[in-house]
């Protein structure tokens, strides 16, 4: 099965409007998807059971209604692999570069910044054929 996760830049003034916009699809064959409730800053290291090889990742999209801070492999109290700060509403937003993850991800532990409850999507696009 082939999945296909398009992400759209765009580019505007105050003054001329829109003056570009261009979408890259990114196909693979698996993904590796998260939706759920986060609880609020009451709880730090909320643990989320999501892993993926990081040599496999295509494409990531990270969103949260609450500003978060997610920790890899470790809660934030010990050795996390890495520190990702989300802000409430603005995606992490992922497809070619520099991976944002050091190496595979076990699980994820997520720290929030406010008090109320919040809601958290994953998106991944992972290469597994072999």
């Amino acid at each position: 099965m082939s999945y296909v996760h398009t992400i759209t830049t765009s580019y505007a003034t105050g003054i001329e409007g829109q003056l570009t916009s261009s979408a890259i699809a990114v196909t693979s064959d698996s993904e590796r998807n998260y939706d759920g409730a986060i609880p609020g800053s009451a709880t730090a290291n909320y643990e989320i059971d999501w892993a993926i090889t990081a040599a496999n990742l295509k494409s990531l999209l990270i969103l949260s209604t609450i500003a978060i801070t997610i920790y890899t492999n470790d809660k934030s109290t010990g050795s996390p692999q890495d520190t990702i700060a989300i802000a409430a509403g603005v995606g992490f937003c992922w497809n070619g570069g520099t991976n944002p993850f050091a190496g595979n991800v076990t699980k994820l532990y997520i720290t929030a910044g406010a008090a109320p409850a919040g809601a958290l999507k994953i998106r991944c696009l992972l290469h597994q054929a072999t």
